[in-house]
């Protein structure tokens, strides 16, 4: 859903919410060996934790929300102020892993398996949709003010990312160990930029 606005003294504003859910019922695909590659670790026949929750309609899996706000509004002295916020459930970034929730991945060693085997086998121990990362918020400030000599335009102005410093985990370690959790990636802390455009 998504609306925008004119407000009084002609800012603008205009934001969005989004929700959902994505689940996979992926049970008939362990019956053939390699046929589908997006889900490799549903597609070893022999393996026996191919059928584990590959119906994710029995699982709790919730509905994740997120927010836009964004606008900007005309201040005296011929100033410009415009805001963006955002508020989105935390998600693996750049994850091909539909539900986006985090996995504890288990690396069985051949030698654990009882009559001896040849490779690893990689195995999820928590169920999906079980884990997520922290929720992402932040908000972004700008301020502008135009200058005019003759024909020229000259626009300064400052930009502030992430005004609270929210440190929100963007991606971790998932590997079953002495490291499983520890973040591999936060969001930017606070940011100022100067900037400047002139048109003529």
């Amino acid at each position: 859903m998504n609306f925008s606005a004119r407000l009084p003294g002609d800012g603008t504003l205009f934001g969005g919410w989004a929700a959902g859910k994505l689940v996979h019922v992926n049970c008939q695909y362990v019956l053939f060996e390699g046929i589908d590659t997006a889900y490799p670790y549903l597609t070893i026949a022999s393996d026996p934790n191919a059928q584990r929750n590959c119906d994710q309609t029995q699982l709790d899996i919730p509905y994740r929300h997120g927010f836009k706000l964004a606008g900007n509004y005309p201040l005296p002295l011929g100033l410009m102020v415009g805001m963006s916020a955002v508020s989105l459930p935390g998600a693996l970034l750049g994850s091909a892993v539909a539900d986006q929730s985090l996995w504890t991945n288990w690396n069985v060693p051949a030698s654990l398996f009882p009559g001896g085997r040849t490779q690893t086998v990689n195995v999820r121990l928590d169920e999906p949709g079980s884990q997520w990362l922290e929720r992402w918020n932040q908000l972004d400030l700008n301020l502008r003010r135009v200058f005019r000599v003759g024909r020229a335009q000259f626009e300064p102005g400052v930009d502030v990312y992430n005004v609270f410093n929210s440190i929100p985990v963007l991606t971790e370690n998932q590997q079953f160990g002495s490291s499983l959790g520890t973040p591999m990636r936060i969001l930017q802390g606070r940011l100022m930029r100067l900037t400047a455009q002139i048109n003529f």
